[in-house]
């Protein structure tokens, strides 16, 4: 057995968010039942299966119980490795970022904790400056910006603006070397024309068949000799000699502990954390009582890089709970102001709320449930309000498997999705009566948008909410660099995707720009991997 002397240091941390960690070695010193946090709080009350080591800052023991990462120092290893660059994270960004960092040169690890590469998503777009220009690119990042409540690190946004065109055309190029073929595994196709007075932009989507899934499993396939890829391997702690990040502990499938030297850098792309409550109890206690789409999200990246001084994003976490089942039933209507109630058969708010907001919302409604009732005009009343309606055809080809019902009375739908008929029934008596009388003296929906249910037969569209994505993670620069709680690079440590930011501010994800977190990711990871591999 071998051993080895590391400091995991604990770097001060903004007072702001209660850090005030010094710049101690990690040991067994703060092991008693007792520890305290590094700004004097008790580091954890629960019942944990580790000893309770003196953690910085808002970290908790309970905390590390969902997550690979280990809290208490590694002194002793079973077997090494060196390479210029480690990844921890086989995903949307830490294929990418392996494969360009080979490509630019560097001696490439790649682990993942899963026995597969894993990705989310549906589709990734970018700014195409074959038809935009910078400076209508810029306009469209500060409409970005204002989205986020002006909280978003300008800087980062900056650097997807200027290479996700790159970047993407890159990774397309890739997973066509991998085997995927257009239009066939992948469609491409122009949206969103952002029109600004001084310039304009077209963002192009990119959207695969499966999901992100597709490519990025073929990548890791076809790339993962060369960026030599350790499955079932996570990472569990990093190596830290004085102020620099040297390696990484991983933990390998038989239970044993590699050492992994990095001589250039370490990118940690281990995705977000909506797996670990402990984590969301600190940082997005409203996420909370929703369904999580995603699995072993433990926010391993996070623990490991706070353990190594890193500071977590200081403003409110953004994210991102969609649509529990992302299908037809998500898309149509996604945003109309239609009639929506609860499970109580209650209207509950004014409609016109976008969809990334409605779970806001119904995250006081039982179930968390947002149902949309219609009638046989909604075509022409999605034309009334500016819409485009989806066909009819389209409405009932979903059925009830999809969350779409369907009745000639009002009885009869509710009944069929299981809400008090007599409430429903007086639901729509009153808005009609809103309608009617010019204004929706109830929650202040615009006039416009209130048209009555009369005219049979009658839709509803179930929609529940679950959490796909947590956008927000350990503080970054636009290196891509992982900052301590001064605002100083760590040096050799570097984050992208979803353990990283603050690339957005808001609470929630915005949509306008299609595919954004995808394409985050993906350049992130490719600009980053080339950036390390040539320190």
């Amino acid at each position: 057995m071998q051993t080895t002397s590391h400091d995991i240091s604990r770097r001060s941390f903004l007072a702001a968010t209660g850090i005030l960690g010094a710049s101690t070695a990690l040991g067994l010193a703060g092991c008693a039942n007792d520890a305290k946090a590094s700004d004097g709080s008790s580091a954890s009350s629960d019942s944990s299966p580790y000893p309770q080591y003196d953690l910085p800052g808002r970290l908790s023991m309970s905390d590390f119980e969902a997550s690979a990462a280990q809290p208490e120092p590694i002194n002793e290893f079973d077997s090494e490795e060196s390479y210029d660059v480690v990844i921890i994270g086989a995903g949307t960004g830490g294929v990418p970022a392996a494969i360009a960092a080979h490509e630019a040169g560097a001696n490439v690890c790649l682990l993942q904790k899963e026995s597969v590469a894993v990705a989310q998503g549906t589709g990734c777009s970018c700014i195409n400056y074959d038809q935009s220009n910078e400076l209508g690119a810029m306009h469209l990042m500060h409409s970005l910006r204002e989205f986020c409540s002006f909280r978003a690190n300008w800087e980062l946004d900056k650097v997807w603006a200027l290479n996700c065109f790159e970047a993407l055309n890159w990774y397309v190029a890739k997973t066509e070397e991998a085997g995927l073929v257009k239009d066939v595994d992948f469609k491409s196709k122009d949206l969103g024309n952002f029109e600004y007075p001084e310039g304009n932009v077209i963002t192009t989507m990119y959207d695969f068949t499966g999901g992100m899934n597709t490519p990025t499993v073929k990548l890791a396939e076809h790339f993962g000799d060369d960026v030599n890829i350790h499955y079932e391997c996570p990472g569990i702690q990093l190596i830290k000699e004085g102020d620099r990040v040297t390696g990484v502990y991983a933990r390998q499938k038989d239970g044993s502990i590699l050492k992994i030297t990095a001589t250039k850098g370490v990118i940690i792309a281990t995705g977000d954390y909506q797996n670990n409550d402990g984590m969301l109890e600190k940082y997005l206690p409203n996420a909370l009582p929703f369904e999580k789409k995603q699995s072993n999200k433990t926010g391993d990246g996070h623990l490991m890089g706070m353990m190594a001084g890193a500071a977590m994003q200081t403003i409110g976490h953004t994210k991102m709970i969609h649509a529990k089942n992302w299908g037809a039933n998500c898309t149509l209507l996604k945003n109309s102001p239609f009639l929506a109630v609860n499970m109580n058969g209650e209207r509950f708010t004014a409609e016109d709320v976008g969809f990334y907001y409605r779970n806001n919302l119904v995250q006081y409604q039982p179930d968390g449930v947002w149902i949309t009732i219609i009638d046989s005009e909604f075509g022409a009343q999605c034309e009334a309000m500016g819409e485009k309606p989806p066909t009819l055809e389209e409405l009932e080809a979903v059925g009830e498997e999809g969350g779409v019902y369907k009745a000639d009375t009002l009885e009869e739908l509710a009944n069929a999705i299981n809400v008090p008929a007599d409430a429903l029934v007086a639901t729509v008596e009153r808005y009609n009566e809103l309608c009617d009388n010019g204004g929706d003296l109830d929650f202040g929906k615009p006039t416009k948008y209130m048209l009555p249910l009369t005219t049979p037969p009658y839709y509803a569209l179930h929609k529940e909410f679950a959490v796909s994505a947590i956008t927000s993670g350990l503080t970054t620069n636009d290196k891509a660099q992982v900052l301590d709680g001064e605002r100083k690079p760590i040096e050799g440590l570097f984050a992208v995707g979803n353990c990283s930011g603050p690339f957005y501010g808001s609470i929630d994800y915005p949509m306008d720009i299609a595919g954004l977190s995808v394409s985050r990711c993906i350049t992130y990871g490719y600009v980053t991997g080339k950036y390390v591999a040539n320190l």
